[in-house]
């Protein structure tokens, strides 16, 4: 597998093959916590009041409600 050139790595939010492995794994297991961390990369207006809503039997997902950017 090639590996990103150093500058790539400096760069990223994501320093290596185990670290994505691990956020990958949070993100599936904990979604919740994993995006609301994310969020916090953001500059909300209005901060959200939960991070997803979701029912899939109908097919309806929302994301971040009540936040404004």
């Amino acid at each position: 597998m090639n590996q990103p050139k150093n500058n790539a790595l400096q760069n990223s939010r994501v320093s290596s093959l185990d670290h994505y492995k691990k956020s990958y794994k949070d993100s599936v297991e904990f979604p919740e916590k994993f995006w609301g961390e994310i969020s916090e990369r953001i500059n909300w207006v209005e901060p959200w009041d939960s991070v997803s809503n979701y029912n899939f039997r109908k097919g309806e997902i929302s994301w971040f409600s009540g936040g404004k950017l």
